[in-house]
């Protein structure tokens, strides 16, 4: 009889070559070996993070903490700047993922940079009008 083995924790031993190859595929992929897909397909992680847009990815990060009070007066344009040129990025190379990173950061950025700047008036207003 050809049985597998035990090691001394009562586990046997994996001899099978389709899980060696799943083993193998799946090591290479988290240690930093050669790719399991030969394609160039984004993954699922690289779809919600679009490593290979900065661009658009530093957008959408300036536009969600542009979200904080006082920090939005400058963190809005930047998220817009940074969403506009993510969105060119796309225009040139339609590979490339994060296009709703791109819309996120110039919506996102657009609406905190005006309301920052609104806010900014009304609170300036309130300090320089005269008491009654």
């Amino acid at each position: 009889m050809n049985r597998p083995k035990s090691n001394e924790t009562g586990v046997p031993r994996r001899h099978a070559p389709e899980w060696v190859e799943k083993e193998t595929a799946r090591t290479q992929r988290y240690y930093g070996g050669q790719p399991i897909r030969s394609d160039d397909t984004p993954d699922v992680f690289e779809t919600l993070v679009p490593t290979r847009n900065q661009q658009a990815l530093m957008g959408y990060y300036f536009a969600v903490f542009s979200v904080i009070p006082m920090i939005g007066l400058g963190l809005g344009p930047i998220a817009i700047w940074n969403g506009i040129r993510g969105l060119g990025a796309i225009k040139e190379k339609p590979e490339l993922p994060g296009k709703t990173h791109g819309v996120v950061a110039v919506t996102l950025g657009s609406i905190t940079t005006i309301a920052h700047w609104i806010t900014m008036i009304f609170v300036l207003y309130s300090l320089l009008s005269p008491k009654r």
